[in-house]
């Protein structure tokens, strides 16, 4: 298999990844293996991205290997345990979501923090996970009270309601899914009558609030070549949004991308302005 990894590698695609479970492992472990053509992976960068997924790194086992007539390729062993996880059954369906979870975020197109525990906590794919996170960064610019690490902890703890609210966004708005948007709210309603914690509750609540409040969104367009925008926009009534400070314009377009944010903000049917450029580095 390390072969088959190896004869795959090119310039262009210089990455292959797997994770798997070998047959001697005790429960809850996993191994995943990385060959990277060029240069190492560091552990300062690769450690971080695998501590935001959920995971502990229990080893790392590095080697270096010299094809003839090619670069060198490195091959980087991690072996992994999932806190509290019984992965017997599970690894074969993890393993697509992880691999493109962790090249998204080693290349950039992914920010690296602690929402990406939702992919193994509630098996949503990396790119749906941007979804919460780009709502929870809008929550920060309606002036919410509680923080991001804060929400980030709050999804990593519920992870079916979170799952539940990437589904009723889905069926919202995506293009190909009939919408069966008053059966999954009420289901989630009847999930956060559950919540103990009123933080948390609060966090939910907020968080369906802004689902329902939105109008459309750019997240199924994409470009020629059938990639992904590199930006993810809402447009959302801020009528509905509770707690949206006054004086509530007739619509907010939020754009969020890993390099930036901002909100749009339309007083009417016809408004002049946009998104520009401020020098004061708190703004958006």
């Amino acid at each position: 298999p390390d072969i088959e990894m190896m004869d795959k590698l090119s310039d262009a695609m210089p990455l292959e990844m797997q994770l798997y479970r070998p047959l001697e492992a005790p429960p809850g472990t996993l191994r995943f293996k990385v060959l990277r053509r060029g240069e190492p992976l560091t552990l300062s960068a690769s450690l971080p991205m695998l501590e935001h997924m959920g995971l502990q790194v229990l080893d790392e086992h590095p080697h270096r290997i010299t094809p003839q007539g090619l670069p060198p390729t490195w091959m980087h062993d991690f072996g992994l345990l999932v806190p509290g996880g019984d992965l017997d059954t599970q690894v074969d369906a993890l393993r697509p979501l992880f691999e493109e979870a962790f090249a998204a975020v080693l290349s950039g197109d992914v920010e690296n923090d602690d929402f990406n525990r939702l992919v193994i906590a509630a098996r949503i794919p990396v790119h749906d996970v941007v979804v919460l996170r780009a709502y929870a960064k809008y929550m920060r610019q309606i002036g919410f009270a509680l923080s991001l690490p804060f929400i980030e902890a709050t999804l990593a703890a519920h992870p079916v309601i979170a799952k539940a609210l990437i589904d009723l966004f889905k069926s919202r708005f995506d293009p190909q899914v009939e919408s069966d948007t008053q059966a999954r709210v009420a289901g989630i309603e009847g999930l956060l009558e559950q919540v103990a914690n009123l933080s948390e509750d609060r966090v939910l609540r907020q968080l369906l609030a802004l689902m329902l409040a939105t109008q459309r969104t750019n997240f199924w367009r994409r470009d020629g070549a059938g990639s992904r925008r590199g930006f993810l926009s809402f447009k959302i009534d801020p009528a509905q949004v509770p707690g949206m400070p006054e004086p509530k314009p007739m619509a907010e377009i939020f754009v969020y991308s890993t390099r930036f944010e901002g909100v749009h903000l339309r007083g009417g049917r016809v408004a002049r302005g946009g998104l520009r450029w401020s020098d004061r580095p708190e703004d958006f």
